[in-house]
């Protein structure tokens, strides 16, 4: 078959793959083959996640064959992002396992959300003791976000942010589409007047699986 060049996780697909068995020994085959369709970086079975499967009973004669339809509708939504081979296995007990690949690949898209935080405006150390901080979160990724997010400052005296100390947190339910921006305002901030220091803003949600990619850093002067 045909492999579409690209696919995205979670979402509706209309795959109907054919797999067909053929005999070919010189004996009647009566039995059950276990049947498999799987998705494969390698194209064996090894690393290959299931994503069908028949147990159809045969009574095929030498040379005779049996053709069976399959319907994938969706991908795994744990699978990763990459090249994937459609890799069909059929095991019996009397033959044992046989494999077979299809000759091109599909791409593979993962959907994932993506939290970063901006500061807005740029705060300065004149500008805390007005207005406070405020800090837009904006979903960089591909699929929504719901759930508790939080929004951590932390100040240092190390532009690395070494020896950092939390001076404030706020936290709220929402629900981000990609590209949708949501905004925390922290008022009454007690930071230090005796030297310059780098506020940095965190965003954590539970959906985002890189919130190490999500700090943003400003100079207090």
């Amino acid at each position: 078959m045909t492999l579409p060049s690209s696919v995205t996780t979670g979402q509706r697909l209309n795959l109907t793959p054919e797999v067909t068995l053929t005999n070919t020994s010189t004996r009647t085959f009566t039995g059950t083959a276990e049947v498999q369709l799987l998705v494969s970086t390698t194209g064996t079975s090894d690393d290959g996640v299931v994503v069908a499967s028949s147990s159809p009973d045969a009574n095929l004669e030498p040379g005779q064959s049996l053709t069976l339809k399959f319907r994938i509708s969706a991908l795994p939504a744990g699978l990763a992002a990459g090249d994937y081979y459609l890799v069909a296995q059929v095991s019996t007990d009397a033959a044992g396992k046989s494999t077979t690949a299809s000759p091109s690949t599909m791409q593979v898209n993962v959907l994932t959300a993506d939290l970063k935080a901006q500061f807005s405006p740029a705060p300065t150390m004149a500008s805390l003791r007005k207005k406070g901080v405020s800090v837009n979160v904006t979903n960089v990724g591909t699929l929504a976000t719901t759930g508790p997010t939080t929004v951590s400052l932390t100040i240092s005296d190390n532009a690395d942010g070494s020896n950092s100390v939390e001076v404030a947190r706020l936290a709220k339910n929402t629900r981000l589409k990609p590209r949708k921006s949501t905004r925390f305002v922290f008022r009454n901030l007690r930071i230090p007047h005796d030297r310059p220091y780098y506020l940095t803003a965190t965003v954590t949600t539970p959906t985002d699986p890189n919130p190490t990619n999500d700090p943003i850093s400003q100079l207090l002067s």
